[in-house]
């Protein structure tokens, strides 16, 4: 079995070319559909690569966020049996070339122990893109050169995604495990300078692992929030002003604080897959869960 893959990234004309971004082994590419896989060399010091995001207008524009750190608000530690596991990171590294040189865009020296753990693009400008940090939301309008922090204080943030009709919608699940201020968090002034967030509780239990996000556009998203036992898929038809809770959708299992993945299939928007330690896919209208068999080694991260 080889190391643990944490990110993935298609080629948006090239659909051959794929990048992956492992736990402890920097960044790789296939440029014949997986079959066959390189080392792509960074230049830099960074082992965990937890985000690939691919330029649509301009692939040869890259973005990748370093770092795998499952930590607190009030502590650089993450959970007690991931601080051997996890890395830190140095921020965010972008490369101008489809991935042959790379250079830090968003630095962070690893003495910071310092992690992204997501990086999306605007919906609808590619030079503006945000990155889900250990410490916050920040925000670069100018593809990368300069960075803000935009979250409500300095907050573990796990994943966000704006709106594709009103971008100062957004939304971002805050949190993991022994955060006191974890949950989902709303604004609607976006994109402010400082944008003004309200917690959103209505509908949502209580969880303990990290939270992710899945949307295609409109007002229809989902989020996947783990508690560890119960029903942790949860859909909004408002964009996450409040949140109804889906029976049958209890996935995560024993390591709900790390393994936590949901995607909706774009061809079937009534499909999710969703992954924790076992893969599965979950029928939206029907409330179904089935499991995904294969030779799949567990944990998806």
């Amino acid at each position: 079995i080889g190391g643990r893959i944490i990110s993935l990234a298609i080629h948006p004309t090239n659909t051959n070319t794929i990048f992956a971004g492992s736990a402890s082994g920097g960044v790789w590419r296939s440029v014949n559909g997986g079959n066959n896989w390189s080392y792509l060399r960074v230049g830099l010091p960074v082992l965990g690569v937890s985000s690939i995001l691919i330029n649509s207008s301009d692939p040869n524009i890259m973005y990748a966020g370093t770092g795998e750190v499952y930590r607190v608000d009030s502590s650089n530690f993450g959970y007690n049996v991931w601080k051997a596991k996890g890395t830190y990171g140095i921020g965010v590294i972008k490369s101008i070339n489809g991935g042959v040189t790379w250079d830090t865009c968003l630095y962070r020296s690893s003495d910071m122990m310092f992690g992204i753990q997501k990086i999306r693009f605007h919906p609808s400008t590619e030079n503006t893109l945000f990155a889900c940090a250990t410490d916050g939301l920040y925000r670069s309008v100018n593809s990368g050169s300069t960075w803000s922090n935009i979250a409500p204080g300095k907050i573990y943030v796990t994943d966000g995604v704006i709106n594709s009709a009103n971008p100062d919608l957004m939304l971002i699940t805050v949190g993991n495990l022994t955060n006191t201020a974890k949950g989902i968090y709303r604004t609607t002034n976006g994109t402010s300078a400082n944008p003004t967030w309200t917690k959103i509780n209505s509908g949502l239990n209580s969880f303990a692992g990290f939270g992710r996000f899945a949307y295609l556009s409109g007002s229809t998203v989902y989020a996947s929030l783990s508690n560890g036992a119960g029903n942790e898929l949860y859909t909004s038809g408002n964009f996450g002003q409040t949140w109804t809770e889906l029976d049958n959708s209890s996935f995560t299992s024993f390591q709900l604080w790390c393994t936590n993945a949901i995607e909706i299939n774009p061809s079937n928007p009534n499909i999710l897959i969703v992954g924790g330690v076992n893969l599965f896919r979950y029928t939206i209208s029907a409330e179904d869960l089935q499991g995904i068999g294969g030779a799949v080694h567990d944990d998806f991260h």
